[in-house]
C-alpha cells in the first residue's frame, strides 16, 4: 500500500508531498523518527492507526491529490502554530 505524505516546515512556507510504499523509512532518512500511532479521539478513516513522528504534529488530514487519493499531513510546530492562529 502506498501513502501519499505532505510535510509542512520552516513557518509554512515549505511543503514536502511525495508517495510512499514505506512511510517509516520515507521519514527516517528525512530526519524524523517512529513515535507511535494515533490512537484514541474520532479521526477520518484515513487517520486510524497512521504513524506518529517526533518534532511533528499529525497525522493530519491533507485533502486529496491530483488523482483523488487521501494525503497525510504533518506539520512541524511552527508551521502548525502559524496555521492555527
Amino acid at each position: 500500500m502506498t501513502t501519499n505524505v505532505e510535510i509542512v516546515t520552516a513557518n509554512a512556507t515549505q511543503a514536502q508531498r511525495f508517495t510512499t510504499a514505506d512511510i517509516f523509512a520515507a521519514m527516517e532518512i528525512r530526519g524524523y523518527n517512529f513515535s507511535g500511532k494515533v490512537a484514541g479521539a474520532p479521526l477520518r478513516a484515513e487517520l486510524h492507526n497512521m504513524p506518529k513522528f517526533t518534532n511533528l504534529y499529525g497525522p493530519m488530514w491533507g485533502g486529496l491529490n491530483d488523482a483523488g487519493e487521501p494525503v497525510i499531513r504533518y506539520e512541524d510546530p511552527t508551521s502548525y502554530d502559524v496555521l492555527s492562529r
